[in-house]
């Protein structure tokens, strides 16, 4: 698993159960493990990391949209995009869950 990827999971896990005013890069780098300069190579702060994870489930969603769709949402063949849209989600299930439900992320929410 590359650094990233493991920051980022370990940011999810984090932000999962406890307060996101709680989690430090320095407890981060102790899970991952890697070096705070490491952290740094890749994020610029905690938000940043937080930022990253919306991004990516918003852009899963959205790729999903645009494929299904081929750019006209009025004929888009509805039931392969529910399907494909619950698929994705029940993948990515945990981040939903910690975004959603678990600490209600508005950003995430109103993207």
């Amino acid at each position: 698993m590359e650094t990233r990827e493991a920051i980022r999971r370990a940011f999810m896990h984090a932000y999962a159960t406890e307060r996101l005013d709680r989690i430090t890069i320095k407890g981060l780098c102790a899970q991952v493990p890697v070096a705070r300069t490491t952290f740094y190579a890749h994020y610029a702060n905690i938000d940043g990391v937080l930022e990253e994870v919306e991004g990516d489930l918003v852009c899963g969603l959205t790729d999903i949209c645009e494929r299904i769709s081929n750019g006209n949402l009025p004929h888009m063949d509805f039931r392969p995009f529910l399907d494909e849209t619950l698929a994705y989600i029940q993948r990515r299930w945990p981040n939903f869950t910690a975004l959603v439900i678990t600490q209600p992320d508005l950003r995430f929410i109103s993207k």
